[in-house]
């Protein structure tokens, strides 16, 4: 049981598919990590709270963008974007890193910059953040670069889970 827990840890952890009740399937098991007793890492003063201010949601926005790199491109690190993300933000992204996959592709990316655009609201385990981004990426596919600079306003919506908040969509 042990083994299988140990196992199942990442899955418990991240898919976002799951309920709080089947994140638990692994407590009690003697030895195990389960994912309420293992290590999650840190990525930002959130993690700690539920406590949402503008300036913590837009920090949080920043540290993905900074990170999605190692999402993108080999080795299409998902527990990154486990990390910073979850619902149908998570999806989407998944979904194209499995176009990148397939399709024998990867991005890179510039530094970005992120501002707040001034709307921010909390209305309990949801919250949304409006950021202007400005980034510069390349798509490598066939031994092409195509690269692109792109400036663009996005509300982000974040959610609470697990005390954690994780971008859940963005438009």
């Amino acid at each position: 049981m042990v083994k299988g827990c140990d196992w199942l840890q990442d899955y418990l952890s991240n898919n976002p598919n799951l309920s709080d009740k089947d994140r638990l399937l692994c407590d009690g098991i003697e030895g195990s990590k389960s994912p309420s007793t293992a290590s999650v890492p840190d990525i930002s003063e959130t993690a700690t709270t539920p406590t949402l201010t503008q300036e913590t949601a837009v920090d949080l926005v920043e540290k993905w963008l900074q990170e999605k790199h190692k999402v993108f491109a080999p080795p299409f690190d998902l527990q990154v974007l486990a990390r910073y993300t979850t619902g149908r933000y998570f999806q989407k992204s998944q979904n194209t890193v499995d176009w990148l996959k397939s399709n024998n592709a990867y991005y890179q990316f510039e530094s970005p910059l992120v501002e707040a655009t001034g709307i921010f609201s909390v209305e309990g385990n949801q919250a949304t953040v409006g950021v202007k981004v400005t980034e510069s990426l390349s798509l490598y596919s066939q031994g092409q670069a195509k690269p692109s600079q792109n400036t663009t306003e996005y509300n982000f919506t974040l959610q609470l889970e697990n005390g954690q908040w994780k971008i859940e969509d963005s438009q």
